[in-house]
């Protein structure tokens, strides 16, 4: 499984802009919120990993291999059990790779409850990591104990 976060240039096709959304724009600021629009709605149907590509690519974070491979198996176990009734396909093997719950296409995976709160704990790691290298990156210094403040006795 790649799951390298790569740098990618953009390619020519992401600079183009419709000549017909530059006639629909009321004003400059209207042209950018469509380009935006366009650019973050194509990213939310592309793969994971392309999602981890575009984080890096345009903020500069990159998260460690091992956070992104399970994020790929949360998102292809939600697809499975989505689009297949849990029943284990080779499309969900070959997303996961090494991470995959199972490579057996006869059985069915489900969700437990240590399944669930190994899968918040990745989301939370997700969350947590990026907004650490970005707040580092872009303010110098990380916030940590404001976005997850200690639990205090009462």
């Amino acid at each position: 499984m790649e799951v390298e976060a790569k740098s990618r240039k953009e390619s020519q096709e992401d600079k183009k802009i419709d000549f017909k959304d530059i006639l629909k724009a009321s004003s400059l600021e209207d042209l950018y919120n469509q380009i935006i629009n366009q650019r973050l709605y194509k990213l939310f149907y592309a793969s994971p990993a392309d999602y981890f590509n575009y984080l890096e690519s345009t903020i500069q974070v990159k998260l460690k291999k091992s956070t992104i491979e399970d994020y790929i198996e949360i998102k292809a176990t939600r697809d499975l059990l989505i689009h297949n009734h849990g029943k284990v396909n080779n499309i969900y093997i070959q997303k996961t790779g090494d991470k995959a719950r199972t490579k057996d296409t006869r059985q069915t995976i489900s969700i437990n409850e240590d399944y669930f709160l190994k899968s918040t704990g990745v989301l939370k790691m997700v969350v947590r990591d990026s907004y650490e290298i970005a707040t580092k990156k872009y303010l110098g210094k990380t916030r940590k104990g404001e976005m997850y403040p200690p639990n205090k006795p009462k």
